[in-house]
């Protein structure tokens, strides 16, 4: 992503926070020195970690957001087996965890979601199923249809082993190649020590579940949303993406399409104009209200 030359003092610091089932989870805070207009809550993708999303952050930071991330559990610094979940809820869970903490900090600011891939696919669930919590819903390349589809007999196999041995660990074919046109960010990907490409059979089995749900669905999101996808990406399939948000049945609902954008579309070397497009989308939503979220 180009440099932007709007550079604002903002305050980063890390926390971490306490799963239902007691798992450590590291989370970072990217807060500007003023009061924030709104908060947002960034959910990373399969294999990735919090850290790879520093410079949108960033950008959102210097802008008078309050932005807050964390590692999905098996994920980066945060406990748990590599790529492992025991059901996809867990992960909303884990979100609705990260929400509670975040809405004490701000009180009564806009909280917005922004998911990339498998990121957006949770960050959709938790719309559909804690509408009352957000203001909206902004996802990128949402983990809905995959490009790559499994066999029957795969399927079948992989079903018996997610009851069989739910934790044994299989590893996904992504190419690091295929993320991004960015030469930069591929190569500090390859080198980061905390990605990883491992996935067990019961989270396969747990995701296809909850991309299914979520596909028929969605003409019950209740809140705004955002949809953005790579319309060159070799993992997500655009025609699934266009297909969910077709289904939206809520009017308040935008999406954008980027031609040449690989999956990646957060590192893309054009990246700064679609974060400019958030922003754009972001700003008349900014109106405080109360998030009444249970204790």
């Amino acid at each position: 992503m180009d440099e932007d030359p709007l550079l604002e003092p903002m305050i980063h610091s890390s926390f971490k926070l306490q799963s239902q089932d007691d798992l450590s989870l590291f989370g970072q805070s990217w807060l500007p020195q003023d009061v924030p207009s709104a908060s947002i809550i960034l959910i990373h993708n399969l294999g990735g970690h919090s850290g790879r999303y520093h410079q949108v952050a960033t950008y959102f930071c210097e802008r008078n957001y309050a932005v807050y991330a964390v590692d999905l559990r098996g994920h980066g610094q945060s406990d748990g087996q590599r790529g492992h979940i025991e059901q996809f809820q867990d992960y909303l869970y884990d979100l609705q965890t990260l929400v509670k903490y975040v809405v004490d900090q701000t009180q009564t600011a806009p909280l917005f979601l922004i998911g990339h891939s498998v990121g957006g696919l949770i960050a959709l669930m938790y719309a559909l199923q804690h509408p009352e919590d957000i203001t909206s819903v902004i996802v990128s390349s949402p983990a809905l249809c995959l490009q790559a589809r499994v066999s029957g007999w795969r399927l079948l196999l992989t079903n018996l082993i997610s009851k069989v041995n739910p934790s044994l660990t299989m590893y996904n074919q992504l190419e690091p190649e295929s993320l991004s046109q960015n030469e930069t960010t591929v190569a500090a990907y390859k080198a980061d020590p905390l990605v990883h490409n491992q996935l067990t059979a019961r989270w396969f089995t747990e995701y296809e579940e909850a991309a299914e749900w979520t596909m028929e669905n969605g003409n019950a999101l209740a809140v705004p949303a955002l949809i953005l996808q790579g319309g060159n990406d070799q993992i997500v399939d655009p025609a699934g993406t266009r297909a969910f948000f077709d289904h939206i049945g809520l009017e308040d609902k935008y999406y954008i399409e980027y031609e040449s954008f690989y999956h990646d579309i957060f590192n893309e070397p054009e990246a700064l104009s679609m974060l400019g497009d958030i922003e754009a989308w972001l700003l008349p939503r900014l109106q405080p209200h109360i998030l009444p979220i249970a204790s």
